[in-house]
């Protein structure tokens, strides 16, 4: 009959925004996993390294783009230093035992921009991308408010920009060793580190052509 029908399909549409407003509620419970930093004095270097020093790698020549790195006890400290101002700059691992792991497909990422909340704020975010496309930021709780398996928060972060250049430095476990399925993070075992890179200027949005690869020694 149709009211019997009008009656199922308001039943339905009520229950579809219930499930609608849980789904909502679940992800406003969730934290993500973002280091905020603010200060205009530039971008410090992750724990000021280990003894042996960065290793400098340019990554690209015009806007320069160059990533220092260094093996800090079972850290990997980054500096990535690009010749752009009021820029946002994304890093990504990619597994290197897995062919299907390249680019943006499979990589874990640390992605540092400008926080709009508040004046000289930036926000320092670990995402983890699938495929092409605007990667989700990883959330340090699941649905039900537990923990997740993993933090994997981007320690010891900085970023700032000025006299012509952007700088984001960050801190991020060797190996995370995580045992959920799917993981969502990248070990790296070495001897290469496998990664990719984006940029643009002002608010994150599409890459264009700023972005590229490379297989960099760890150490």
């Amino acid at each position: 009959a149709p009211g019997a029908m009008a009656r199922a399909g308001m039943a339905r549409a009520a229950l579809a925004g219930l499930a609608a407003c849980v789904a909502a509620a679940q992800a406003a419970a969730q934290v993500g996993a973002v280091c905020e930093y603010s200060g205009t004095s530039g971008a410090k270097t992750p724990a000021e390294g280990p003894p042996g020093g960065f290793t400098e790698t340019e990554l690209l020549a015009s806007p320069r783009l160059v990533m220092a790195h260094a093996v800090d006890g079972d850290f990997l400290a980054v500096r990535l230093e690009l010749e752009l101002e009021d820029a946002w700059i994304g890093l990504g691992f990619n597994d290197a035992q897995d062919p299907m792991s390249t680019g943006m497909t499979l990589a874990q990422m640390v992605i540092g921009q400008r926080n709009a909340s508040a004046e000289d704020a930036w926000s320092v975010g670990s995402y983890w991308s699938d495929t092409v496309g605007t990667p989700p930021l990883l959330q340090l709780t699941q649905f039900d408010g537990e923990p997740a398996a993993v933090d994997v928060t981007p320690k010891d972060c900085s970023m700032a920009s000025g006299e012509g250049r952007t700088v984001l430095s960050f801190a991020r476990p060797l190996q995370y060793n995580a045992t959920s399925e799917p993981p969502q993070v990248i070990d790296i075992t070495g001897p290469d580190m496998q990664v990719t890179w984006a940029f643009g200027q002002g608010a994150m949005a599409y890459h264009g052509g700023n972005r590229g690869t490379a297989v960099i020694p760890l150490e």
